[in-house]
């Protein structure tokens, strides 16, 4: 039977609507740069545990006392749902970290195999080492756990075990989809090199008892979730994978306490406080309240009212909103309702808003459910995020970081990160990730959190939006500026012909997997121009593969389109995955260039596109090269769409007009730290242009090859006139 398993979104490039410096090879390159980390620091940098004792176990001597305690409990793991490929997994204690939850490494491959799609390989070399082997035997994680060092070789095999073999990150070798497959051009620019983390320098232990390898949370979440999940959460009683904890209703049951609260509408609308209040009705079974409203002015209240036959109510305080509660039902602790929306009392709601809507309310309080957390887990999160960041985000060396943990120091946010009050520490993460890091990739995801009451969410939210950096700003502000000069000109429709020149625009890069197929030319014809022209608009968004092949077969019938512009402008990114199948409408041999930050190793992909059906990969046919001039239309094209442009400089296929593209060089990750914090990081994959020789993060952008000699680029007129004077 095959296993279920969910892929890892480690692949996505931009903001749609796939973590730390990675150590450089010092061993493949004379130039790279070792950012490894040793233990022969200079600085203690290190987040230790209360116990001073030596927690190391040897196999020439024992400690007096077991390091972990026998006693266990169990816990349970949700994977997709709160129904849905939930595990069982004990959990033990560490006498030197209080109430931060050890895991057993074989009982979490247990889980892990079950939810995977590659079952990998661990095994006890002696008393103190450990090797977790890939399923093709080239990748290896080396626990030593005397030293409390992980040695990890091959890394690309690790990722690859996992089913990413269908993009633009995967096995060189086995690489392919419908659309296209590697190519044998494909190449290491550099190999990756072994990385040695020693995990000292942040405070954690690796335990060996009893021929066990035990790991703290922390530790499980910042070396092993980034090669499946991405986050693994704990609340003090079970654990919550990234992509359960997205959902609002696991959230919700997540957070087990202060009546959490979720309701599919904007965040500006949720309640900033809810609260249990006794019953005013006789036939009222439970009742809640809640402030409501937008931002810092929040005034109006929300009422809920459940009655005895199983009805209800929710209602503002006179102009908010009206829904009646269809039914509702009580289960493990969480009321689930399913409310009708009424005709509105006021028009201030969002559009689009879906009747009916689910709203579930926690009405269990527990201890895990507060806004506080346990010095312990504070720090065992603080080193959790030193390592995820040190080793996992893709331009720790292009920002020049040192280390994390002297970063947070430097920039006074460390004492906060360690803070027990969750508002504090998320105060400090927010604006850690939003206005100091500021690379656009990198963003809270919310607020969302296991100890978060809905007031903290809201609070959040809001320091979101006050914490954004200049970056940021500025991006969104030249979108603005372009979208202004744009409409001065007839540039309207998303395909135009203009004398010699057929304009094609779109604004995020999709793959959908149902798309993927090979684009038979035949199957979209249109009747004539205008329908081809209808044709595009409607499918560029969802399938830009679509889109491309009927304008292609519609000005192909032309016999007077010599350029064809793409215009990329404003383009916020999307699937990287998209890339190199569009721009083989443009080249024979689309490739990119990528590096990954843990190892150091570079990749030159090569792919072979199938455009025209015929089942041959790269032949006659599957290119529309040498035929029209290509020109990339360049602005504010952030992402995907940066790494378009950096394509067709490498490559040669297109030249670049406009402006500077506003780069972002990162595959983008969801992650959350042990808390639940849910949040978005540039990955270790990172995106690379090239200098002569020499390659390099192209995280700033793609400087234009020509730029336009005139005020507006989207005069099609004076473009097409002056197009016409460079062939």
């Amino acid at each position: 039977m095959k296993k279920s398993f969910i892929k890892l979104p480690i692949i996505l490039f931009a903001l749609v609507a796939s973590s730390c410096g990675a150590p450089a090879n010092p061993s493949t390159s004379s130039d790279s740069k070792d950012t490894s980390v040793t233990s022969d620091t200079s600085e203690d940098t290190s987040i230790t545990s209360d116990s001073s004792e030596d927690t190391s176990t040897t196999s020439d001597s024992t400690p007096s006392e077991p390091q972990i305690s026998l006693f266990s409990k169990t816990s349970k793991v949700y994977t997709k749902s709160l129904t849905k490929d939930v595990y069982d997994l004990k959990t033990y204690h560490h006498k030197g970290f209080g109430d931060v939850p050890f895991i057993d490494f074989v009982e979490f491959q247990i889980v892990y195999d079950k939810v995977s799609e590659h079952t990998r390989t661990f095994k006890k070399i002696n008393d103190t080492n450990y090797e977790y082997i890939s399923t093709d035997e080239k990748g290896k994680f080396s626990f030593d756990t005397k030293n409390d060092t992980l040695t990890v070789s091959g890394f690309n095999s690790f990722m690859d075990a996992i089913g990413i073999n269908n993009g633009i990150y995967g096995c060189i070798s086995q690489n392919s989809v419908s659309l296209y497959k590697g190519s044998e051009k494909t190449k290491y620019i550099q190999k990756g090199g072994d990385v040695t983390i020693n995990l000292k320098d942040y405070g954690f232990d690796l335990v060996s008892e009893d021929g066990h390898l035990y790991m703290s949370i922390g530790t499980v979440n910042a070396l092993l979730m980034p090669l499946i999940y991405n986050g693994l959460a704990y609340n003090g009683k079970d654990f919550f994978l990234n992509t359960c904890m997205r959902d609002f209703n696991v959230s919700v049951y997540a957070r087990s306490g202060n009546f959490g609260f979720s309701w599919p509408l904007s965040n500006s609308e949720c309640p900033t406080a809810f609260k249990k209040v006794d019953n005013k009705l006789t036939n009222e079974t439970y009742r809640f309240e809640g402030l409501v409203g937008h931002r810092d002015d929040r005034k109006d209240i929300i009422s809920i009212s459940l009655y005895k036959d199983g009805t209800g109510s929710l209602r503002g305080s006179g102009t908010t909103m009206i829904y009646k509660v269809i039914k509702w039902k009580i289960e493990d602790d969480i009321i689930k309702m399913v409310a009708d929306q009424c005709g509105y009392e006021t028009t201030d709601m969002e559009d689009g808003l879906g009747s009916p809507v689910d709203v579930w309310i926690n009405t269990k309080e527990t201890d895990y459910g507060k806004n506080t957390r346990s010095s312990q887990i504070s720090a065992e999160n603080y080193r959790e995020l030193c390592l995820t960041f040190d080793h996992f985000y893709g331009l720790k060396a292009e920002k020049n970081i040192e280390t994390f943990d002297k970063y947070f120091t430097d920039k006074n946010l460390k004492d906060r990160l360690l803070s027990t009050n969750i508002m504090e520490y998320e105060d400090a993460f927010v604006e850690f990730i939003e206005k100091d890091i500021d690379d656009i990739h990198s963003s809270v995801s919310g607020g969302e959190n296991i100890y978060s009451s809905s007031e903290i969410q809201s609070y959040i939210s809001n320091k979101c939006d006050s914490y954004r950096g200049s970056r940021y700003k500025a991006y969104y502000q030249e979108i603005n500026e372009l979208g202004v000069l744009r409409s001065k000109t007839k540039f309207t429709d998303s395909y135009i012909v203009e004398g010699n020149t057929a304009y094609l625009s779109f604004k995020i890069f999709t793959h959908d997997e149902k798309n993927t197929h090979p684009i038979n030319h035949q199957d979209y014809q249109t009747e004539n121009h205008e329908a081809a022209v209808k044709a595009f608009a409607t499918s560029v968004q969802a399938n830009p593969y679509k889109a491309f092949a009927i304008a292609f077969n519609d000005f192909g019938k032309m016999n007077n389109i010599k350029n064809v512009v793409i215009d990329v402008t404003g383009n916020i990114g999307g699937e990287i995955r998209c890339a190199p199948y569009l721009a083989a409408f443009m080249t024979g041999d689309p490739s990119v260039v990528t590096r990954n930050q843990f190892d150091g190793s570079i990749v030159d992909w090569h792919y072979k596109v199938n455009l025209n059906g015929d089942d041959t990969f790269g032949g006659e046919g599957d290119t529309f090269a040498g035929k029209y001039n290509f020109y990339i239309m360049s602005g504010a094209n952030f992402s995907a769409g940066n790494e378009f442009t950096t394509m067709a400089k490498i490559n040669g296929f297109a030249k670049i007009i406009g402006r500077k593209s506003a780069g972002g060089s990162c595959a983008i990750t969801p992650k959350n730290d042990i808390n639940g914090l849910t949040y978005r990081a540039s990955s270790m994959i990172t995106l690379m242009a090239k200098d002569n020789d020499k390659y390099f993060a192209n995280d700033n952008g793609i400087e234009p090859d020509l730029t336009v000699p005139f005020d507006n680029m989207y005069d099609l007129t004076q473009l097409d006139a002056w197009l016409n004077t460079l062939n």
